[in-house]
């Protein structure tokens, strides 16, 4: 299972795309990185307009404070992250004889 979970969500016209990118340690889901990337149209590649990165704060744009983090991103981060879990027996570990 990993760590990790990314929510992007684009525009209706396409032309713009957010991601949120989040890590899970010690019972919370971190936000560690964020991106709005635009573009002129679809023919075109997406350029990121605003960037936060937890990791290397030298390469983003906006502070943390200022980034967007709706409630509906939050709850869907929760819900793919609990996808990924799984519940077993002690015995059921990986290399382990019963």
């Amino acid at each position: 299972m990993s760590n990790r979970v990314t929510i992007e969500h684009k525009s209706q016209d396409g032309l713009t795309l957010w991601t949120w990118r989040f890590w899970y340690d010690n019972g919370t889901l971190w936000l560690d990185h964020y991106a709005t990337r635009e573009r002129k149209s679809r023919r075109h590649v997406f350029v990121a307009t605003e960037v936060y990165s937890r990791l290397d704060p030298r390469s983003s744009t906006i502070s943390e404070t200022d980034l967007v983090l709706p409630s509906t991103v939050k709850d869907e981060a929760i819900s793919q992250f609990c996808q990924g879990l799984t519940v077993k027996r002690w015995s059921e570990r990986k290399g382990k004889a019963a």
